[in-house]
């Protein structure tokens, strides 16, 4: 008997190695996986857009990634194939070890859309509603609910009916609904985009803490600022393409400019740029190849040199330039 189950074993899973190297590479797989999807939308009258071209990306558990990109670029897109809301052209991905799609990841998962929308009912029972959706039972499920609608700042409004909501309001309630099911992968559209200073803050702490107890959150946002706050990792997309992604710290870092501050001059030498006064004292800006003419031009001039320090972007900057250099490159002629 203990023969044919063990050939039984090895028919189906070619040997009990394959079956453990199995479960060993869903333990470690990536929790969200693009692998070189395309998307193409036709028109009714025939006319074909992609809004995804080999479109690949991968993140890790435990990591907060910014989506980032303008309008149009296929952030929402992806973000619905990732869902099984929609189908790739070509290409293939995963969503928590599973293929897109698979209904055994959606438990573990939380989304809020970009234009969060529920039924007419209290804030309290919309995040019962959705808590028992997940599988949520009592107690845990009130227990759940108070701290969600302590941490989104909604106590006092939990009996009221959503229908009465501001915009604001109703996405705190779509953050606490995609946090209900404490789920490993978050996935948010523009989560902070209709808060107020106060809740954005609010929210963020929420969002870090949540990344503190070992979770991913996939974060699509145009609020820039935001972006560079929380996320450990960010990946540009324009035009359906991935252009750049990299760790936060890393990409800020990676500027080619210098911020000299300098004493007794009266205007920033030549081929500088950005000059200001900040304590009496002149700061301008200059790139690593210019640098040492720079300051050699401020010793000409009777100045002192105070400070040399290495210019970081900021996250607004970063993005402006990258999307100007991709838009220039798809200019030029091949």
């Amino acid at each position: 008997m203990k023969v044919r189950q063990r050939r039984r074993f090895h028919s189906a899973l070619g040997s009990p190695r394959a079956f453990f190297l199995c479960r060993y590479n869903r333990i470690v797989a990536a929790v969200l996986e693009f692998e070189g999807i395309s998307k193409r939308y036709r028109s009714f009258l025939g006319r074909e857009h992609w809004a995804l071209s080999d479109f690949s990306l991968k993140m890790e558990r435990g990591e907060i990634v910014g989506f980032l990109g303008p309008n149009g670029a296929g952030k929402t897109t992806a973000i619905h194939i990732a869902l099984g809301l929609a189908w790739p052209t070509a290409g293939h991905g995963t969503l928590l070890g599973q293929v897109f799609g698979a209904v055994s990841s959606r438990r573990k998962l939380g989304f809020l859309s970009e234009t969060p929308a529920f039924y007419h009912q209290t804030a309290r029972e919309t995040l019962k509603f959705y808590g028992r959706l997940n599988g949520v039972a009592e107690p845990e499920l009130s227990r759940r609910t108070g701290d969600l609608l302590a941490s989104v700042n909604l106590v006092e409004d939990a009996n009221r009916s959503i229908g009465k909501f501001s915009r604001g309001m109703l996405q705190r309630v779509g953050i606490a609904q995609a946090l209900i099911n404490d789920p490993e992968l978050l996935i948010l559209d523009e989560p902070t985009s209709a808060l107020d200073p106060l809740s954005r803050l609010k929210v963020r702490e929420l969002l870090l803490q949540h990344r503190t107890g070992g979770k991913s959150i996939f974060l699509s946002s145009h609020q820039l600022s935001e972006v560079e706050r929380i996320c450990d990792r960010v990946i540009f997309v324009q035009k359906g393409r991935v252009i750049a992604s990299g760790r936060t710290q890393d990409l800020l870092k990676e500027s080619d400019e210098f911020e000299i501050t300098a004493s007794g001059l009266r205007s920033a030498p030549p081929e500088t740029r950005n000059s200001h006064t900040e304590n009496g004292h002149l700061v301008f800006s200059t790139t690593a190849a210019q640098q040492r003419s720079a300051i050699e031009q401020v010793w000409s001039a009777g100045g002192t040199v105070i400070s040399v320090v290495p210019k970081t972007r900021t996250m607004e900057e970063l993005f402006v330039e990258l999307m100007t250099n991709s838009e220039s490159g798809r200019r030029k002629p091949q």
